[in-house]
């Protein structure tokens, strides 16, 4: 074995191992629990959830009373009036006032009630939200796994086909030099492998820029050295009932969200409205104080002498509001029946690519036996060409032709599997099944 032959063949062996020293060696569903746990913008959607959650207990705590406690000292000099006579002295005194005061609304036109519900749905609508999220993630991630994968399949065709082509470049060598062929014949070869170098280094380039966008999508280090397996099962095809499709589109969560914020803008009128009716609240005090110009008294008799207590009752009617509340209550109508369109438009957009992945799964299929077909023909005729090229029997120019159809017909099968793969497993994914693998 000659040295080009030898550090081809050493390339291809380290290619081989690198999984078994990889730093990380994943699984298509390894990175799927990966991103799902330590994607920023899976963090990012959950702490907006949690965020609308405490705005929910929020509204809800507005139904509570509230508690007040104050406290007072005054030093006072001059002629001032002192708090325990309600007298003037002229004397340097100083006096403590304290006390606790409490209110609540009884009735606010259910503004209050309604503010709970807003919240409420908003913290829905982040659920929904955090869900497509998290879906749109895993669509993203299963696509970058299957270029992945699709890039390293192209990378090893295309490290064979190159130790293939340097073994005939050396047969090729032997010829020219014995005069056994022309020297046209012999470039025409070595331009061939000249050619798929170059074509193996800018595949190997195309592999690590996919790995970079899969280490993104990961939340890895991107100087983490990463290896993806394949250790799905083998592609089954069942064929999907178009008319079936568009039905997946109610529960697909991007129109969940769509619904959820027309109910939110239906409860927003609502809420709108209420600021035309009156409020009632309620109010309860207590307060004391003490004074050291009042020496006839001690601490405890001032206390206990100067306690006062209140309970009140308030009610107001909104009679004019510069004509604010009625351009709240227009407003939130109109944003209603916009949001009626949005539900529309979202469920026609979500039917609209189901409907076409069920058609891309039909078609990738086709093609991928198609490419199948063609692959196996083409191998037969390059190992043909090859073996009467070795054998002096054809020219180079014929067996570049076959070569060429070969690589062709290779990338052409590889791409269509993982076009296959990927298409069955995203009409699956918007047909609410789990990825799993």
């Amino acid at each position: 074995m000659d040295k080009i032959r030898f550090w081809y063949m050493i390339s291809i062996l380290g290619w081989l191992t690198f999984p078994t020293f990889a730093q990380d060696t994943l699984s298509i569903q390894g990175c799927i629990e990966r991103a799902l746990s330590h994607n920023p913008s899976i963090k990012n959607a959950e702490l907006t959830l949690q965020l609308s959650h405490l705005q929910h207990k929020a509204r809800k705590a507005d139904r509570l009373p509230t508690l007040t406690a104050t406290m007072g000292n005054q030093y006072a000099w001059g002629r001032s009036i002192d708090p325990s006579t309600n007298g003037f002295v002229d004397q340097q005194f100083q006096s403590v006032r304290g006390g606790l005061a409490t209110q609540a609304t009884l009735f606010s036109g259910l503004r209050n009630w309604y503010s709970i519900a807003l919240a409420r749905k908003e913290f829905e609508i982040n659920q929904t939200e955090l869900q497509k999220v998290q879906n749109e993630i895993q669509a993203a991630v299963l696509t970058q796994c299957s270029r992945v994968l699709y890039l390293q399949e192209i990378l090893r065709a295309n490290q064979e086909q190159l130790i293939n082509t340097t073994e005939l470049a050396q047969i090729a060598e032997l010829k020219w030099q014995v005069e056994k062929i022309a020297e046209g014949d012999l470039l025409k070869v070595k331009l061939q492998q000249a050619t798929e170098q170059a074509d193996l280094f800018n595949t190997e380039k195309m592999v690590t820029d996919a790995y970079l966008e899969l280490k993104q999508l990961l939340a890895l280090p991107l100087e983490t050295t990463l290896y993806i397996r394949n250790d799905s099962a083998p592609i089954t095809f069942a064929p999907p009932t178009p008319s079936f499709l568009p039905a997946y589109a109610y529960q697909h969560p991007a129109y969940q969200t769509s619904v959820l914020r027309m109910e939110k803008t239906k409860l927003a009128i609502q809420y709108a409205q209420a600021g035309r009716y009156p409020t009632l609240g309620w109010s309860t005090s207590y307060h004391s104080n003490y004074s050291n110009a009042n020496t006839q008294q001690s601490w405890e008799e001032q206390v206990r002498t100067n306690r006062s207590y209140g309970l009140g009752l308030s009610f107001s009617i909104p009679l004019f509001s510069n004509g604010k509340t009625t351009l709240a209550i227009q407003e939130s109508k109109l944003l209603y029946r916009q949001s009626l369109h949005i539900q529309n438009i979202e469920y026609a957009r979500i039917a609209r690519i189901i409907i076409q992945a069920g058609y891309t799964q039909q078609t990738a299929y086709a093609r991928w036996q198609s490419t199948e077909q063609a692959w196996m023909l083409a191998k037969k005729n390059y190992e043909l060409e090859s073996l009467r090229y070795q054998a002096g029997r054809t020219s180079s120019t014929e067996w570049l032709v076959a070569k060429n159809l070969y690589i062709k017909a290779q990338a052409d099968k590889i791409q269509g599997y993982y076009e296959l793969f990927l298409a069955i497993h995203l009409l699956g994914f918007y047909q609410n099944q789990e990825i799993t693998f």
